[in-house]
């Protein structure tokens, strides 16, 4: 299981003194903390606030309490190891629940049907979807690198659980909802950029003095990159030759944004989805499906012409390996996705490519039909999205 030692890395949960705690801090700088004594926090408590009236005025119904949501957030941030796969799964049994039990509910609702489906089982216990909200929201703290103080934050939760609906808001809480909107957007879309622009520029800085690492300038972007197999003489040279890949991209905060095992999941998903769907025998659907899960991921490489990258680092990466050959990137957001994002990298970040070229059609000989996958996009990231209206964090509806 992957996990990433507090210490070692981004996180550090230490006890410090005058009723004080730091539980995340981000290359030295404290990001998530607790101190009790500190001013009124606007942000803390408007972002306290989001995810608190998500869960009292969205949710409430399912009886899920904003309280014992805020005990499971603070038991996650008390947590000394991040494991990845552990947040990966917990992200997985959210969106089931949302798919299988909430949602059928809330609809059945909506439709006025005198009887609703059950909203907890066996698998999801009002105590274990308690659990895993709390553990979904903790991270989405973390992800956001928003300076929290949890004191004003749990403050604002609490206060939530004293309103009954959003028109008591506006008159009984230390921020109206428009307040709520600017503090976030202001956040997510000033802040939030200009720190990552000022971190990822220091990231790469360091990145540079490794060892075995070269520079290359490209338009007036900077990348880093170190060849770790430099494959035949047969290269892509141009824009237009269509290049067979496999890949791994990240954020500087180790984020997976984007790789080909991911695709080939879903890929693989999607055609098992489909082979569910059809009438055949259950002993072919089944032999099937496990050779598609077997041996389709460990296959699957995607075709483009080497024009069609979104991603600018890597089409300049690949003309300096040959066929077989493997490179690492370090890039700036100029040569990723900008001061845009995606709803994995923030604004303004720095990326890394891990990536392998598996075979190389220069332009003009027979072309090899591309695969049809959706090259990666830029898009506006959810996050600033979601701050312009509360919530910012999806809840359980």
């Amino acid at each position: 299981m992957k996990k990433i030692l507090i210490a070692a890395a981004l996180l550090i949960a230490a006890t410090a003194c005058n009723n004080s705690r730091v539980y995340y801090c981000e290359n030295n700088d404290i990001r998530i903390y607790c101190d009790n004594e500190a001013e009124f926090d606007t942000l803390s408590y408007a972002m306290g606030m989001n995810l608190g009236l998500g869960i009292k005025l969205q949710n409430g119904d399912l009886g899920i309490e904003v309280n014992e949501v805020s005990k499971a957030i603070a038991k996650e941030l008390e947590m000394q190891v991040i494991e990845r796969e552990r947040l990966a799964e917990n992200s997985e049994l959210m969106n089931r629940f949302n798919n299988e039990q909430a949602r059928p509910y809330t609809m059945a609702k909506r439709m006025g049907q005198q009887e609703l489906p059950e909203v907890f089982n066996a698998e999801f216990t009002r105590e274990r979807v308690t659990e895993i909200l709390g553990c979904d929201m903790a991270n989405y703290l973390r992800n956001t690198l928003m300076p929290i103080n949890t004191y004003w934050l749990f403050r604002a939760m609490e206060d939530c659980n004293q309103i009954n609906d959003a028109s008591e808001v506006d008159t009984n809480m230390p921020l109206n909802q428009g307040e709520i909107t600017t503090a976030l957007n202001n956040y997510f879309r000033v802040e939030l950029p200009a720190y990552q622009q000022e971190r990822s520029a220091a990231w790469l800085a360091n990145v540079a003095e490794r060892r075995g690492v070269e520079m290359l300038v490209h338009n007036n972007d900077t990348l880093y990159y170190r060849i770790n197999a430099a494959g035949s003489e047969l290269r892509p040279t141009t824009l237009r030759d269509t290049v067979t890949f496999r890949f791994e991209l990240l954020t500087r905060r180790g984020t997976l944004v984007e790789s080909t095992d991911k695709r080939a999941e879903e890929i693989v998903q999607r055609r098992a989805s489909t082979l569910q769907n059809k009438e055949i025998n259950d002993s072919v659907r089944n032999a099937r499906l496990e050779i598609l899960e077997k041996n389709y991921a460990a296959t699957f490489s995607p075709t483009i012409p080497l024009g069609q990258f979104m991603i600018g680092g890597a089409q300049q990466a690949l003309q300096l390996i040959g066929e077989g050959g493997n490179i690492t990137v370090w890039m700036p957001a100029s040569m990723g996705y900008g001061s845009r994002g995606n709803r994995f990298a923030h604004p303004n970040e720095a990326l890394v490519l891990n990536i392998t070229l598996v075979d190389v059609k220069p332009a003009g000989e027979e072309k090899i039909k591309p695969t049809a996958i959706t090259p990666i996009k830029k898009k506006e990231a959810p996050m600033s999205g979601k701050a312009a209206t509360a919530p910012a964090k999806p809840t359980t509806k």
